[in-house]
C-alpha cells in the first residue's frame, strides 16, 4: 500500500505501535497476577516479547518512512547527505568491490554532479534498507536513527540503563541461560521501553510531516 501523506505515516505508525502495546501491556498484566513461582517465568517469556516488539516496531517504523519517502522521485541535491548515501547505495557498494581507482573517481564525479540541475531525481530505496542484526544494542539504534537522520539524543540516556540491559536479558533467556528477572527490571524495561517506542514513533513522524530528510 503506498504511504503519500504524512497523515498516513501517522497512521500506519499508530497501526504498528498500538497492537504492541497492547500486547505487552497484557503480558505483564498476566505476570503481576502470577504465583511468584509462574511470575518468575511470565517474566522470563515477557523480555523475550518485550525484545521481539522492540525490534519489530523499530524496524516496521524505519520501513514506514522509508516507504513515504520513495513514493515520488526526489532531488538529491536537496536530501541529506545520509538519504543521499541510501539513493546512491549500489553505486558506492559496487565502487568499494572494485577496489580500482578509475571506479572511485567515476564516483566521485557523479557526486559532483548532483549539485546540478540537470542531474536526474532518484527514488530513495526502502526495501532491505534497515537492519537490526537480530540485535537491537544501542549501537545498531544509534546507525539506524543516522542512516534516516533522526535526532539521537532522546535515547542517549537510556542506552546502557535500557536498550543494552534489555538486549543482554533478551539474549541470556533466548540462548537458554538461567537469567533471573527480577519484578524491578522487569517493570522498569517494560515502562521505559513502551516509552522509547514512543519516541522513536514521534521522531518519524515529525520527519515526515517537516520534511526533516531536506537539508
Amino acid at each position: 500500500m503506498r504511504i503519500a501523506t504524512p497523515a498516513q505515516v501517522a497512521r500506519r505508525l499508530d497501526r504498528s505501535i498500538s497492537w504492541r502495546k497492547k500486547e505487552l501491556t497484557q503480558q505483564k498484566f498476566i505476570a503481576d497476577s502470577a504465583s511468584s513461582v509462574n511470575a518468575y517465568v511470565l517474566r522470563r517469556s515477557g523480555i523475550t516479547l518485550l525484545y521481539a516488539h522492540w525490534e519489530g516496531f523499530i524496524k516496521d517504523a524505519s520501513q514506514i518512512y522509508l516507504k513515504y519517502l520513495s513514493n515520488t522521485p526526489l532531488e538529491l541535491s536537496r536530501l541529506k547527505p545520509c538519504f543521499v548515501a541510501l539513493a546512491m547505495g549500489g553505486e558506492i557498494k559496487e565502487a568499494g568491490r572494485a577496489n580500482k581507482t578509475s571506479s572511485h573517481a567515476d564516483l566521485v564525479e557523479k557526486f559532483r554532479l548532483i549539485e546540478s540541475p540537470s542531474y536526474p531525481q532518484q527514488r530513495i530505496p526502502w526495501k532491505n534498507v534497515i537492519s537490526t542484526r537480530s540485535n537491537l544494542k544501542s549501537e545498531v539504534l544509534r546507525e539506524i536513527a543516522a542512516a534516516l537522520g533522526l535526532d539521537y539524543s532522546p535515547f542517549e540516556l537510556k542506552e546502557k540503563a535500557v536498550i543494552d540491559r534489555l538486549v543482554h536479558f533478551r539474549n541470556s533467556v533466548a540462548h537458554g541461560e538461567g537469567q533471573s528477572i527480577s519484578e524491578a527490571d522487569y517493570n522498569t524495561l517494560h515502562t521505559e521501553t513502551i516509552d522509547l517506542l514512543n519516541k522513536f514513533r514521534d521522531s518519524i513522524e515529525d520527519a515526515a510531516y517537516h520534511d526533516r530528510h531536506l537539508r
